[in-house]
């Protein structure tokens, strides 16, 4: 049960991370052909939630190993 959870919880990790890589940058894209500066909390924020869903996975995937094995 715990396993499935732990399955599910890095499935939406890796969901997330590579959809707010994609938000991301697209922001960066749009802000430098517009030159509009103020789209950069937009970008830099979803690009710091991908970071922070990456260290996460990575926490995870060490106590997933670490308990049931690779």
């Amino acid at each position: 049960m715990l396993e499935m959870v732990c399955n599910i919880l890095c499935v939406l990790l890796v969901v997330g991370f590579f959809f707010s890589v994609c938000v991301g940058a697209y922001y960066e894209i749009k802000r430098l052909d517009t030159g509009d500066q103020s789209l950069f909390q937009y970008g830099d924020c979803a690009l710091r939630t991908a970071l922070l869903m990456f260290y996460t996975l990575f926490l995870v995937g060490i106590v997933k190993c670490s308990v049931w094995g690779p």
